[in-house]
């Protein structure tokens, strides 16, 4: 048998692991912290109310046990040389590894961004979110209650799934308030990396419809329990502060170690880690230049090169060659609450019917026919 080890249960790390496990002669190890795999495209929905917590896990040794070896630790060291992976006072051997670990908030050195924004990355982080909207609106003081720094896609869908939950318990409460949601990022447009002014225009119309404020061109300096300080020189009062203006990848203790000034993995055509055999890494963690450019840290990337490194280890198992990767985007797709966003081969759909389209993608992009059907249900109605 093949010894085959996964580190880190994020998309690319549970795609790998599904396709190769459809190969007998492959014995696959995957670790990941926790126990389920998170589908954190629609954490948001959460918020809301549209979804429980418990749709949007998958629960890796529940669905996968017999077919893989699922290790809930964390891991200490890699050691390349030796071909073993260290944790928890324990060693496992393997022969090909991959990397994919994913990323972290990236604060930039920001005083006090990292003790005092909250963060969603876990279903935890959801409840929280809950609760501080409702005591906000029971201690309405603050104009800006809510303030969302950064207007990527993340950014905005964060900002209109709190803003969609405070209009919800208002009309449930029969509440006056004046809360708010503010939109905060240091450029002069959103979606920095999405390539097309119809897009930022359509969605700028909804978010203003919607009475999300975005402030342009407003360097955060300073994030402390009661205020968000800009450009040096401008406070906003909030004591409720969410970071999605970057990422950065999580880190792994190697041997050698290897990684590149950012913290990534560079990888080669094939995304294997320069240098080193019989290993790969893949996602937010791993550093592939496409046109001089790095790829965007996208959900749908990581999907691509999981199935690309599966494909690899098998031909090398087999002694053929293997496939380079190209990344081509398979579109873009924003959800705002009961509206949305998309662009699919060049065609800009918006309103209910790309609404729609973002309920089916996700829907079939969850694991196992029982939890796609019943999402879309649940997001549907």
């Amino acid at each position: 048998m093949v010894k085959v080890v996964i580190i880190g249960g994020g998309f690319g790390g549970v795609t790998s692991a599904l396709n190769l496990i459809k190969h007998k002669n492959i014995d696959v190890t995957l670790f990941n912290k926790s126990e389920g795999f998170l589908f954190t495209p629609l954490i948001a929905d959460v918020i809301s109310g549209k979804l429980k917590k418990r749709d949007i896990i998958f629960d890796i040794k529940k669905n996968l046990g017999s077919k893989i070896k699922a290790i809930n630790k964390e891991v200490d060291k890699v050691d390349f040389q030796k071909k073993k992976i260290y944790y928890d006072s324990s060693n496992i051997e393997y022969d090909y590894i991959i990397i994919a670990i994913g990323a972290k908030e990236n604060y930039f050195g920001i005083d006090g961004a990292k003790e005092n924004c909250l963060k969603l990355k876990t279903v935890y982080d959801t409840n929280d979110i809950q609760i501080r909207i409702q005591e906000a609106l029971v201690d309405d003081k603050n104009e800006n209650s809510f303030v969302v720094v950064g207007a990527g896609a993340t950014g905005i869908e964060l900002a209109v799934e709190i803003k969609d939950r405070i209009d919800y318990y208002k009309k449930k409460t029969k509440q006056k308030s004046n809360l708010k949601v503010l939109i905060i990022d240091g450029n002069d447009k959103i979606l920095g990396p999405i390539n097309n002014d119809k897009i930022r225009s359509i969605v700028m119309k909804k978010l203003l419809k919607k009475n999300i404020d975005i402030k342009f061109n407003s360097r955060v300096t300073k994030i402390t329990k009661n205020y968000v300080e800009i450009n040096g020189n401008e406070k906003i009062i909030t004591d409720n502060v969410f970071w999605a203006a970057g990422v950065k990848p999580n880190t792994i203790l190697t041997e050698p170690e290897i990684v590149d000034k950012s913290g990534h993995f560079q990888v080669n055509e094939y995304l294997k880690i320069k240098g080193i055999e019989n290993a790969y890494s893949i996602g937010d963690c791993a550093s592939f230049i496409q046109e001089d450019k790095p790829l965007p840290d996208f959900a749908q990337v990581a999907v691509k090169q999981a199935k690309i490194v599966s494909y690899n280890i098998i031909n090398e198992i087999k002694n053929k060659n293997l496939k380079k990767f190209h990344y081509n985007s398979e579109g873009f797709i924003l959800s705002m609450g009961n509206t949305a966003v998309a662009e699919v081969k060049g065609i800009i759909i918006s309103g209910k019917l790309a609404w729609i389209m973002h309920k089916i993608v996700y829907s079939i992009k969850r694991i196992g026919l029982k939890n796609q059907i019943r999402t879309f249900i649940k997001l549907i109605f």
